[in-house]
């Protein structure tokens, strides 16, 4: 087949384009440029967002040149800011924590990036990249379907779960079969230079108000009864769970709601973060779905683990409601739905209930659950 790789200049996406030369495929390399900031923004480096990019793409282009295959570089910033920033941004600016690798796979890299690629004449039977998820064509539905990597620990379809269902077919996962142990090995074996590059740190390994740049709000710190403990700038400050760099006298304080009517942070103990009931929407299904009531796992975060709970569906919006209660669900986070290895869908967190328990009461919510 004809195959156009996404490289990123790293191991996994490097290993990918040699593993597919390997089986015999025509191949060729594809990266997009998406960094269009100041100089003046300071990170750590090896994210996918930030000005090293430059680095990464002369990395892809070193590794293209070795494996004797075409490499093309397509400037889509512009698209990157309109889309991945801007809903970056506005999550922040309303006190959600919104999670961009979701938002930048579905719509750049399985987006906007074919889209290029097809304008300027890239034919290709399919576009794979080296993330670790896997993909599989279910006899019985007629359809692909997108299940978690071997790998448990690298797993990415937390970050993959808002593909098109239809989109499946025209994509590969080479290495979701592996350990990440293994691939390294495979590029130390093929002499790939970036068989010891340490992994992307993800979307942006600075500070991420260097991108919000939003003025200052000044606004209260206060518990669960109104009691004021101190002050902060904007609420985009801050996210659900934080409990340092508050600049409170107690250090034993989470923040659990970020208040944007109010403007306000509002914080308690451990206990007052967990809850057993949200809301998502905005939903995007990759399994066929004929009851309105489904006992999946669910997760709330790329390193939160899985945790059993039933989902009640209503047009565009899922009612989660768990098993066992769950700490720091953040609204804005994507929540990811499984049956087994298999990706059901997923959608924006929206409501958090709080009517599950007397917020008022602290001490209602000691008693059921413990530190």
């Amino acid at each position: 087949m004809k195959i156009a790789v996404g490289l990123s200049g790293g191991v996994d996406s490097a290993v990918t384009a040699a593993y597919l030369i390997e089986q015999g495929h025509e191949v060729t390399g594809v990266s997009m440029s998406i960094w269009n900031g100041p100089d003046g923004y300071i990170t750590e480096g090896n994210a996918c967002y930030g000005p090293d990019e430059k680095e990464d793409l002369e990395a892809a282009a070193q590794i293209a040149e070795l494996l004797k295959i075409p490499f093309h570089v397509f400037p889509i910033s512009n698209q990157y800011e309109d889309t991945v920033l801007s809903h970056f941004k506005g999550e922040y600016a309303e006190g959600r924590t919104p999670n961009p690798c979701v938002i930048c796979n579905a719509k750049m890299k399985f987006g906007a990036l074919p889209d290029q690629m097809l304008k300027s004449g890239i034919d290709c039977d399919k576009i794979a990249t080296g993330h670790y998820a896997r993909i599989e064509y279910d006899e019985a539905a007629g359809a692909y379907n997108l299940l978690e990597a071997v790998d448990k620990k690298k797993d990415q379809t937390y970050f993959l779960h808002r593909l098109k269902r239809d989109a499946l077919s025209s994509i590969l996962f080479p290495i979701g079969h592996l350990t990440k142990e293994t691939v390294r090995e495979m590029a130390r074996e093929w002499s790939l230079p970036v068989h010891d590059k340490k992994d992307s740190k993800g979307f942006f390994s600075g500070d991420y108000r260097q991108i919000l740049e939003f003025p200052d709000q000044d606004g209260e710190i206060v518990d669960i009864h109104g009691t004021v403990h101190g002050s902060h700038k904007g609420i985009w400050n801050f996210t659900i769970g934080q409990r340092k760099g508050l600049n409170i006298e107690d250090k034993n304080l989470f923040v659990l709601r970020l208040d944007k009517k109010n403007n306000r942070v509002v914080i308690g103990e451990r206990e007052h973060l967990y809850r057993s009931e949200f809301v998502c929407m905005d939903m995007n299904w990759l399994l066929d779905i004929s009851e309105k009531e489904i006992e999946v796992d669910v997760k709330i975060g790329n390193t939160h683990p899985r945790a059993q709970a039933v989902i009640q569906i209503d047009d565009d919006s899922v009612r989660v409601c768990y098993s066992k209660p769950q700490v720091a669900i953040a609204p804005g986070q994507s929540s990811v739905f499984y049956i087994g290895e298999k990706v059901l869908g997923g959608g924006f967190i929206t409501n958090v209930s709080d009517n599950l328990f007397d917020f008022e009461t602290a001490a209602d919510l000691n008693s059921v659950f413990s530190r």
